[in-house]
């Protein structure tokens, strides 16, 4: 299985989330690549899965490869900015899926006819 870097949080609302970071691949011309190893993560998501009762609910969420462990940051005065930063980051990605999922649609749309 794959190890991707995974990060779950939770909301001040007492939600758990869970997101997965994009990559890309490195040295892939080299003979020992290595698709597990060789990646590089970006700061963007590409999978997210927000409102669950239980971090354990939120992992279960995770469509992935095995990420080995994830970034659990509780809610707390400490990790408040970065929860809310999380936050932040999957509303803009659960927005930008709804936006792909609307366009997508109306391309089907005209191209049957509707």
């Amino acid at each position: 299985m794959l190890t991707r870097r995974v990060v779950v949080w939770q909301s001040q609302n007492q939600t758990w989330n869970i997101a997965g970071y994009d990559f890309y691949y490195i040295n892939r011309d080299d003979e020992n690549f290595d698709h597990e190893w060789d990646v590089e993560y970006t700061d963007d998501f590409n999978f997210v899965s927000i409102g669950h009762e239980t971090s354990e609910d939120a992992e279960a969420a995770w469509e992935g490869a095995n990420h080995g462990g994830a970034e659990v940051y509780e809610w707390s005065q400490e990790n408040a900015k970065d929860c809310e930063l999380l936050d932040q980051k999957a509303a803009a990605y659960l927005k930008h899926e709804q936006e792909q999922i609307k366009s997508a649609f109306a391309s089907y749309g005209q191209r049957v006819g509707r």
